[in-house]
C-alpha cells in the first residue's frame, strides 16, 4: 500500500532564543504570532537564516501551519524530519 506524503519543504518562520525565553513565552502556542519571525526557506541550517546567526548554537524555533487533505481526518498521520540535529520538540 502507497502512502500519501505531504512536503513541509518552504516557506516557514524561525525566531532565534539565545535565553531560552520562548517556553516561557508560549512560542509553541496556537494563537502566537508569528508574522514579525525571520521568514526562511526549510530545509535549512540556522547559520542560514539571518544575519548575525553565523556560528549559532542556541535554541531555535521554526514555526508553520499547514492544512493536511481532507482524507486525513480521524486517520493516524506521522510526521517525519529529516533534518532535525540534536534536539526537537514538535
Amino acid at each position: 500500500m502507497m502512502r500519501e506524503h505531504l512536503s513541509l519543504s518552504g516557506a516557514w518562520r524561525f525566531q532565534p532564543d539565545p535565553y531560552n525565553e520562548g517556553e516561557g513565552g508560549d512560542y509553541a502556542g496556537e494563537l502566537l504570532d508569528a508574522s514579525r519571525w525571520r521568514a526562511v526557506g526549510v530545509p535549512s541550517v540556522f547559520d542560514a537564516c539571518g544575519t548575525g546567526l553565523a556560528g549559532y548554537e542556541g535554541t531555535g524555533w521554526f514555526r508553520r501551519t499547514f492544512s493536511g487533505p481532507k482524507a486525513w481526518a480521524g486517520k493516524r498521520v506521522a510526521l517525519r524530519f529529516e533534518g532535525v540535529n540534536y534536539h526537537a520538540a514538535v
